[in-house]
């Protein structure tokens, strides 16, 4: 018997993130998403965890827009969580809609 998983996985490009009129690519490979749950299972600061996983989910050159952003820490935050849903493959339009359900 062979089982064909090709129908199950995602072979699509990794997703994206619109802010104002700037696009970031969130790197959701499997080497980089095992590297992001080490990094946020295995922190004691919040802080740092939150930088590397930004480190880990964009480039180099995604992090230099984002610094063009100037994001409050709030917005930052929730860019940096928005990233790590969508690496993940949860889909962060799921979560806010089961929220205002409760």
């Amino acid at each position: 018997m062979i089982y064909s998983l090709t129908d199950k996985l995602n072979f699509d490009e990794n997703p994206k993130i619109k802010i104002k009129d700037k696009t970031l690519e969130v790197k959701a490979d499997a080497e980089t998403v095992l590297s992001l749950m080490d990094v946020i299972q295995n922190s004691d600061n919040e802080m740092q965890a939150t930088l590397e996983a930004a480190n880990l989910l964009f480039s180099e050159k995604d992090g230099k827009i984002i610094k063009s952003l100037k994001l409050g820490f709030k917005d930052y935050v929730t860019l940096i969580t928005t990233a790590i849903n969508l690496a993940i493959g949860e889909d962060p339009d799921e979560e806010e809609n089961s929220k205002g359900e409760e």
